[in-house]
């Protein structure tokens, strides 16, 4: 039993950052669900969908990155950056969709910049994302230092649209 894991490991070392992640999660979701009632809903799983989507989408892309044997410590900043800056362009009665588009570009210009420097100028990547978090969090802090929300009809209406998942939704 124990060659054959072995075995399996050395045929798939490359998916071994994966396994680990996985294996990470069940043990403390196991933790937790022992000592926290709460966890043991399957709703409270489901609503890592429902309520940080945003979330789930950076961990996929931070995972492919981290599985590629690279690393990317910007996320965090991009994301702020992005969030505050949409909301103080919607405050000021910016259209929502270019607002989005906006900062998608933005989104994007930042990653082809700290991708630039990473490629071209030789900047290792631990420097030139940890550069590149701590712009998008100097310039979130510039646009707003406090809490902006943001109170529009076109996001109210984009966040209750559902997406049925076969098997897990009620349709």
């Amino acid at each position: 039993m124990r060659q054959n894991l072995i075995t399996f490991i050395d045929k798939k070392r490359q998916m071994l950052p994966l396994l680990a992640a996985i294996i990470l999660f069940i043990f403390a979701y196991t933790i937790g669900a022992v000592y926290l009632p709460g966890l043991r809903d399957p709703q409270t799983f489901l609503n890592l969908f429902n309520q940080t989507p945003y979330l789930l989408i950076a961990v996929i892309g931070e995972t492919l990155v981290v599985i590629s044997g690279g690393i990317d410590l910007s996320v965090g900043g991009i994301v702020a950056l992005v969030a505050t800056a949409s909301a103080a362009l919607i405050r000021i009665g910016w259209d929502p969709w270019a607002v989005m588009l906006l900062m998608l570009a933005i989104g994007t210009a930042m990653g082809a910049s700290m991708g630039y420097c990473i490629t071209y100028l030789k900047v290792q990547p631990f420097i030139a994302t940890l550069a590149g978090m701590w712009i998008g969090r100097g310039l979130a802090y510039t646009i707003s230092n406090e809490s902006v929300s943001i109170n529009d009809r076109t996001y109210e209406l984009l966040s209750r649209i559902k997406i049925l998942i076969p098997g897990l939704s009620n349709v």
